[in-house]
C-alpha cells in the first residue's frame, strides 16, 4: 500500500524535525560538554575521542555501514527503511558542528545530560512515530537476532550491546561520563514513549487482524518475547471470519510489531489501546495478589 501526497510530505517534516533535533543534541549539548550516550551515537564518541576525526563524519561511515549490513543479511525491504536517515540524519550533526552553537552557557554535567535525554527522546520518538528507524543498535540486534542469536530476544540484544558501549565508554571517558550516560539515557527511552503514547502510557495493547497471523505470532513470541491471544471475529460487511491477534506490550516494542507489519503485510488492521495498568502473570505485569503503594 503506497502512502499519499500528504502522508509522505509529513513523513519528511517530522524526518526532518526529528534528526534535526538529534544532531543538534549532539553538536550544541553532548559533545560540548564532554558526554557521551549508549547506541551508535556512543560508539562515535568513544571513535572520536579515540582518533579526534569529526562526529559527522564518523557517523555517517556508522550510518552508511549499518545500511549496508542490513540490506545484505536482512533484504532491501529492511535496509530501504534506513535510506533517508542514513543521509539526513549526519546532514545534520554537520550542519549543527560548523554552526559551533553550545546550548549551555557553562558546562553542567548533570544539567546537560538530562538536556541530552529529553531532546534525544523528542528527535528520536518524531522519527519512531513516522514508522522509519534510525539505522542504529537496534538495526544490529535484528542482525544478531537472525543470524547468530535466534534463542535470544531482540530487546535483551539490544540491551546488551547498549550496556557494552556505556561500559566501554566508562574506560575511554571515565566512570562519572558513563553513569551521565545512563541518565541520558534512561530519560531518552521515557521520552521516545512520551512522545509517540503520551506520558502516562505504560503499555499499550495492540488488536491485529491480519493476513499473516502465524507469522506475525512467531514474531512476537520468538523476536519481542510477549505473549499473543488470538479471538475469532466476524466482519458484519463482508461476512467472513478472520482470527483476531491480542498482544499486550510496551510502546517500543508495539513499534517492532508496527515494523515487522509494514514489511510482511502493509494492509493489517492494528487498533492500539493504552493501558494504565495490566494485573496477572507475565512479564512485566504487576502482581495481582500485590497492592499497590500510594
Amino acid at each position: 500500500m503506497k502512502k499519499s501526497k500528504r502522508d509522505i510530505v509529513l513523513d519528511i517534516i517530522f524526518v526532518l524535525i526529528g534528526t534535526g533535533t538529534i544532531g543538534f543534541t549532539i553538536s550544541a549539548v553532548m559533545i560540548p560538554n564532554g558526554l557521551t550516550s549508549g547506541g551508535i551515537t556512543g560508539v562515535a564518541r568513544i571513535v572520536q575521542e579515540a582518533f579526534g576525526i569529526s562526529f559527522a563524519i564518523i557517523y555517517y561511515i556508522l550510518l552508511t555501514s549499518v545500511f549496508i549490513l542490513v540490506t545484505v543479511l536482512l533484504g532491501f525491504k529492511e535496509g530501504k527503511k534506513l535510506m533517508l536517515i542514513s543521509v539526513v540524519l549526519p546532514t545534520m550533526i554537520l550542519i549543527f558542528e560548523k554552526l559551533d552553537i553550545k546550548l549551555l552557557d557553562e558546562k553542567d554535567l548533570m544539567l546537560a545530560a538530562v538536556y541530552c535525554g529529553v531532546l534525544f527522546g523528542i528527535g528520536l520518538g518524531l522519527v519512531f512515530w513516522r514508522g522509519y528507524s534510525t539505522g542504529g543498535t537496534d538495526s544490529i540486534a535484528q542482525i544478531l537476532k537472525r543470524k547468530v542469536f535466534p534463542f535470544l530476544d531482540t530487546s535483551r540484544i539490544l540491551f546488551i550491546i547498549d550496556a557494552s558501549v556505556i561500559l566501554i565508554s566508562a574506560l575511554v571517558f571515565g566512570k562519572n561520563i558513563a553513569l551521565y550516560a545512563l541518565v541520558t539515557q534512561y530519560i531518552t527511552m521515557k521520552l521516545i514513549d512520551a512522545v509517540m503514547y503520551g506520558f502516562t502510557t505504560k503499555l499499550v495493547q495492540l488488536d491485529v487482524i491480519t493476513n499473516i497471523p502465524e507469522k506475525l505470532k512467531d514474531f512476537v513470541i520468538e523476536n519481542v518475547a510477549r505473549g499473543v491471544s488470538s479471538t475469532e471475529i466476524t466482519g458484519e460487511y463482508t461476512g467472513i471470519k478472520r482470527r483476531q491477534l491480542i498482544i499486550i506490550c510496551s510502546p517500543r516494542e508495539s513499534m517492532l510489531v508496527k515494523r515487522f507489519l509494514s514489511t510482511k503485510d502493509p494492509n493489517s488492521m492494528v487498533t492500539v489501546t493504552a493501558l494504565n495498568s495490566v494485573w496477572g502473570i507475565g512479564r512485566g505485569f504487576k502482581q495481582i495478589d500485590k497492592d499497590d503503594i500510594i
